[in-house]
């Protein structure tokens, strides 16, 4: 018979497994595939050098279809929470006997760590007209990401998401109309997995939405005159007005003039002193103002109640001073009606002087209104005790309490001859 001699050691063709880039995780069932460089003996071995986890040793391998080929199914059990480096080498024998001796190994790296997300945004605090862009940032490159893995507990919308890289999308955010509170976008668990197929874990941003326009639930003005109703020259004209939510300090004018404000919250009054040059007549506002998220409110030029306050500068004039006895000419015990017809309506009520030639003079007496407000009277009863011209005078204040200023008079003559 023929006895071969084999005195060669084999060799290693290959290590490879059947995950194309090599980077598995836990639970994952990888085939490893050592080619010889002859038949071996049954059976060669194996030993996985693992990480975190107890490592695999002397495992023994299966035969493929030919007896220079072995293979291995390793269930990956790591244990760890992050990465590593498994490090593969065989051992074996030829079918003389001869044994591998190589250094040859395959590395694959453990990666069972979950893809982070890192949710951010340009602007958190969102008011009417904004918009927000939204950045997602991964911890490592992932598979699945898409517009439906995102969801918005509070209203509005987003955009379609965008990549920017492999690890960087982003997507624009639209806040809900006319409402006030926080709006919270997350992408939930097990949406999307990184390349290896660990699933991520939850990520939320927050945001806080004021899109309530602010408004004026309640208007009035009213002046420190006598009347609240009239003003003249330096009365002080005061608006109090109360907003349906808490705002910034308002910006207001008075007859175009910028007022004094105080307050705060949802309560503030304006107040202006009235001077010559104001315009005559009912008194224009207008109050500019803004709530503490930067909303501002329709400009308010009117108030919400019957309030008004007519400004008067214009002093009063005496049109007429008469009297009822045709040719002015009494003597004592005559009752003679004066009465004094003014350019406007006085308040209550004017005085009348009447100063005597001889007796004790009148002075400063309440006259009485006649049908209207600008006509006035007084009935005299003439005592005198001798003969003269009296002098007649009026003095009063119209609505607003600009004073009569004027030197109309009316001469009686008494004749008691």
């Amino acid at each position: 018979s023929i006895i071969d001699i084999d005195e060669i050691a084999p060799t290693v063709i290959s290590i490879v497994t059947d995950d194309l880039d090599d980077k598995v995780k836990d639970t994952d069932v990888v085939r490893v595939t050592t080619t010889f460089s002859e038949a071996m003996t049954a059976s060669p071995t194996i030993d996985i050098d693992l990480p975190n986890g107890t490592d695999i040793s002397g495992a023994s391998m299966t035969q493929s279809t030919t007896a220079d080929v072995w293979y291995y199914d390793w269930t990956v059990s790591d244990g760890g929470d992050g990465t590593g480096t498994a490090t593969i080498t065989v051992a074996g024998s030829d079918l003389a006997a001869n044994a591998y001796a190589g250094g040859d190994t395959d590395t694959v790296t453990i990666d069972n760590t979950a893809p982070i997300l890192t949710i951010t945004a340009a602007d958190t605090s969102l008011i009417i007209a904004e918009t927000s862009v939204v950045t997602f940032t991964f911890s490592e490159d992932v598979l699945g990401f898409e517009d439906a893995d995102i969801t918005l507990e509070g209203g509005g919308s987003l955009s379609s998401i965008s990549a920017t890289s492999s690890q960087v999308f982003s997507a624009t955010y639209t806040p809900p109309s006319a409402t006030t509170g926080t709006v919270t976008l997350t992408v939930g668990a097990s949406a999307f997995e990184d390349i290896v197929g660990n699933n991520n874990t939850t990520a939320t941003i927050s945001f806080t939405v004021d899109t309530q326009s602010p408004t004026l639930s309640s208007v009035s003005i009213s002046s420190s005159n006598s009347d609240s109703a009239k003003a003249k020259v330096g009365d002080t004209v005061t608006l109090t007005f109360t907003s349906s939510e808490a705002i910034q300090s308002p910006t207001v004018t008075i007859d175009g003039k910028a007022a004094t404000i105080s307050g705060s919250g949802t309560s503030w009054t304006a107040t202006y002193a009235l001077v010559s040059e104001d315009t005559e007549g009912a008194l224009a506002f207008a109050i500019d103002f803004q709530d503490t998220a930067g909303n501002s409110g329709t400009q308010v030029t009117g108030v919400t109640d019957s309030s008004l306050v007519t400004f008067d500068e214009t002093v009063p004039t005496v049109i007429s001073i008469v009297t009822d006895d045709l040719d002015d000419k009494v003597k004592d015990a005559d009752v003679v009606r004066v009465t004094t017809t003014f350019s406007e309506a006085m308040t209550a009520s004017p005085t009348i002087s009447i100063d005597l030639p001889n007796g004790e003079d009148i002075s400063a007496e309440s006259m009485t209104q006649s049908t209207t407000a600008d006509v006035w009277y007084y009935d005299w009863t003439v005592s005198d005790g001798g003969d003269g011209t009296a002098t007649i005078t009026v003095a009063g204040s119209d609505l607003a309490g600009n004073a009569y200023t004027g030197t109309d008079t009316d001469t009686v003559t008494i004749d008691n001859t």
